[in-house]
């Protein structure tokens, strides 16, 4: 009789638990987000309540061609508005200096900052007169 008596025990204490995880779950709700990470090992939200996000970028020198996603977006400095949650290219370029392409995560509702140095080229070297 008393192995029975301890797997009643066991039953009740499992459906006590899972019981305790589904009222956690129902109590925080959809305010709250659940972390993960993407591919490159940074952390992101799951349950983002905002799709787009916006990127600031700045970069030494100022004055470069920026491109997000293979569009064009103007010179630096530079924030572009509007972006979709999720991983972004971007390359900057300008004349003398090599090209930098990077990927940058936008978050939801955020505005996330990046600044790019570009280095000179072969052959070019920093006169100022």
């Amino acid at each position: 009789m008393e192995k029975n008596n301890s797997k009643y025990f066991l039953v009740i204490v499992a459906i006590v638990a899972i019981v305790a995880v589904v009222a956690l779950f129902k109590m925080l709700g959809s305010s709250s987000s659940i972390s993960a990470q993407d591919v490159t090992g940074n952390a992101i939200a799951m349950n983002q309540t905002n799709t787009t996000g916006n990127m600031k970028i700045s970069s030494n020198p100022t004055g470069v061609n920026l491109y997000v996603d293979n569009v064009f977006q103007g010179a630096t400095p530079k924030t572009v508005f509007n972006l979709k949650a999720g991983n972004h290219t971007v390359k900057a370029t300008k004349s003398g200096y090599k090209d930098y392409t990077t990927t940058k995560y936008i978050y939801g509702g955020k505005t996330e900052s990046l600044y790019i140095k570009l280095t000179l080229s072969k052959n070019q070297t920093n006169t100022t007169y």
